[in-house]
């Protein structure tokens, strides 16, 4: 009888919300590919739209999330550069006095032109539970590194697993899994998938404001053959794997840093030896009253899932936001994102490295509390300098991007 009780109790605090999102954007973009004398130079406006549904299931104990997104650009004269994307995502989080298990999955079917994937339409920014928005999603398995160019069609997506445990008052352990798949579409034909899986492990010891911990991870690629542009890519299968020390110290109410180092290695196909070498982890956090921003920067050797391949690089992130005005309404949010790729085991002039950074500054304001309706206009600059990466081309190409976004949430009405 107690325990039909407390599943009575249970029951009762679930909550069930269902949210849908509607948005439309116009923008203008200035574009150029090639280097130097050899650049093509284009101008284009274009127009897109997103529809969004996103079911969330809350217990005392457990969250879980459902999210479909569906999104289309169209340039006015230029049917050819035409894209859309389906995304489809879940998340399940599931909470013990000494333990959390997540367990997530995505999935996406789309047709992009080379930029398609940097208009992600978003939200205002909110403190979710998990971390992760699925209105807000990056295409499954479409990473911001650099990237090949044209139309390009495809089939991929993700799962994962991650658990962490409490086995004292001052000792943790965590352990991960993840798998990504992704398979470009060459006329009507789904090509054989480049896939990747890895597995993460470790310890922590907590202080009152530190935190150490040894991590260990490690993953495998496997690409088929397959045709890239003129350029014929044989068959591989990578391994790479990474152990490191690591170290947290919170500075302040407000401000954290964290630090790692350790080795990577890495092999790039069968009929290679394993290459090593440093690997490292630098972040600093920062969160006030109306305000918060994160700097990132990290060296290692890891897999890409779109180009198929081990890699060693190095990405840069940076992140702020800052609130203003009554209830918040008025927010200014700016970002930069770096990597640089080199391949391994080629010759010196196959080496690379191959960059893309993007930067972007956006205004937004919400006409009205307590209304889901959010008005946002962001200029973002991307930059990709190609080079040789053993038997794959990246080219070169910049571009400038003026964009005009109205969100509408469904019910528009209510509390967040």
């Amino acid at each position: 009888m107690t325990l039909g009780l407390m599943l009575l109790a249970s029951a009762a605090r679930a909550q069930t919300r269902v949210r849908g999102l509607t948005a439309v954007a116009g923008g203008a973009s200035d574009n150029a590919r090639g280097e130097g004398n050899q650049q093509r130079h284009t101008v284009g406006t274009f127009t897109r739209g997103t529809l969004g549904l996103k079911l969330t299931h809350d217990r005392p104990t457990s969250h879980h999330e459902l999210g479909y997104l569906l999104s289309g650009t169209a340039h006015p004269g230029n049917s050819g550069a035409n894209s859309f994307t389906h995304d489809a995502a879940g998340v399940t989080q599931l909470v013990w006095s000494r333990a959390t298990l997540e367990l997530a999955a995505n999935g996406a079917y789309s047709v992009l032109n080379d930029i398609g994937s940097l208009y992600e339409v978003e939200a205002p920014e909110t403190d979710l539970r998990p971390a992760v928005d699925l209105l807000r999603p990056d295409p499954a398995g479409y990473p911001f590194g650099p990237q090949p160019l044209g139309t390009i069609a495809f089939v991929g997506g993700s799962a994962s697993q991650s658990l962490s445990l409490e086995l004292s008052p001052r000792w943790g352990a965590y352990q991960s899994t993840d798998f990504q798949f992704y398979s470009p579409i060459i006329g009507t034909r789904v090509a054989p998938p480049i896939l990747t899986a890895g597995a993460g492990f470790g310890f922590d010891r907590i202080w009152p404001r530190d935190v150490g911990r040894l991590e260990l991870d490690g993953g495998l690629e496997v690409s088929p053959e397959r045709l890239e542009g003129d350029e014929l890519l044989p068959p591989d299968r990578g391994h790479f794997g990474r152990a490191a020390l690591g170290w947290g110290h919170q500075l302040t109410p407000g401000w954290a840093s964290d630090l790692s180092g350790g080795v990577y290695a890495a092999k790039v196909g069968e009929d290679y030896s394993y290459a090593t070498g440093p690997a490292w982890r630098a972040a600093l956090r920062a969160r006030g009253e109306q305000w918060r921003g994160n700097v990132a920067y990290d060296h290692t050797a890891h897999s890409s899932v779109v180009l198929g391949g081990i890699f060693l690089s190095d990405r840069v992130s940076l992140r702020a936001l800052r609130l203003f005005g009554q209830d918040e309404r008025f927010r200014f949010t700016g970002r930069f994102r770096i990597e640089r790729l080199m391949a391994m085991a080629v010759p010196p002039e196959e080496r690379g490295p191959a960059t893309r950074w993007q930067a972007m500054i956006g205004v937004a304001a919400r006409p009205w509390s307590r209304r889901h309706i959010d008005v946002s206009l962001t200029y973002r600059l991307t930059e990709q300098l190609g080079a040789r990466l053993g038997p794959r081309n990246i080219r070169t190409l910049e571009r400038n991007v003026v964009l005009l976004t109205v969100t509408v949430g469904v019910p528009w009405t209510g509390p967040e």
